[in-house]
């Protein structure tokens, strides 16, 4: 899943948004966080929404796998 970064006016964090599901007038953040489009803004730049990070890097790790060799 691609997603990108974006600045959401309502509470002043940054959401991963998936490309694919973007309409014309709202979107919804991996995290369910939903704006209109012309209140999130693309940026790298502020504090990331932790449940979008969790949700990102577990789809990440499903998808390429984890590199570490965990002992148990």
């Amino acid at each position: 899943m691609n997603v990108r970064w974006y600045l959401s006016q309502w509470d002043n964090q940054v959401h991963a948004f998936p490309d694919e599901q973007r309409s014309s007038s709202y979107s919804e953040a991996l995290c369910e966080h939903s704006a209109p489009n012309r209140r999130i803004t693309r940026s790298d730049k502020g504090a990331r929404c932790v449940a979008c990070l969790l949700i990102h890097g577990d789809a990440l790790a499903d998808r390429i796998g984890d590199a570490a060799r965990w002992a148990m």
